[in-house]
């Protein structure tokens, strides 16, 4: 080899090395785009996506596996049917800056633990609208409708300061006379 063809191998496997690195930290997305929703699959996305970020999320706590043993005392045709409007709720959610993200409690334990979500519980969705660790209910039945359930949200973020752009960001706590 030439040490330009050993540059250019090594340039081109760095640039596949820091591209595969981004994807990771972004997380993975599906949907059109048109309202996407992250999955949430490890707590370290979890704590820098929602938890330390000033965007607004709404979370939905489900259970993804169709295994018997897995699913015990779940409501799967719920966690279904919740699933399947999400896409819209997204789109709808979108323009108010609202990001939306699903969290398998099987594969999050530990977040589910701490947000008081069970599996018995589940689907549950949470609104992070403010920086702490804690999450304001959102009745599930109001998800199966978009418009409505924006509505709800909308009202839930009137404290929330409104950005230039139509998107809402989450309020900071003070404590000690400081901003968290």
């Amino acid at each position: 080899f030439s040490s330009d063809t050993q540059f250019l191998t090594f340039s081109t496997s760095r640039l596949l090395l820091l591209c595969c690195a981004a994807a990771l930290l972004a997380g993975p997305v599906h949907g059109d785009g048109a309202g996407s929703i992250v999955t949430i699959d490890s707590i370290d996305t979890f704590e820098a996506s929602v938890l330390n970020n000033q965007d607004v999320w709404l979370v939905v706590f489900t259970v993804v596996s169709r295994d018997e043993k897995k699913t015990k005392g779940v409501n799967v045709e719920r966690c279904d049917e919740v699933m399947k409007n999400l896409e819209p709720l997204a789109a709808e959610l979108k323009d108010i800056g609202v990001k939306v993200g699903v969290v398998d409690v099987d594969e999050l334990g530990p977040i589910a633990s701490e947000m008081n979500v069970r599996k018995r519980t589940v689907p549950k969705a949470l609104l992070f609208k403010v920086r702490i660790r804690d999450g304001s209910e959102v009745k599930v039945e109001a998800l199966a409708d978009p418009q409505g359930a924006k509505k709800l949200i909308l009202e839930e973020l009137a404290d929330n300061k409104k950005r230039d752009d139509g998107s809402y960001e989450k309020i900071m706590m003070a404590v000690g006379g400081g901003e968290l």
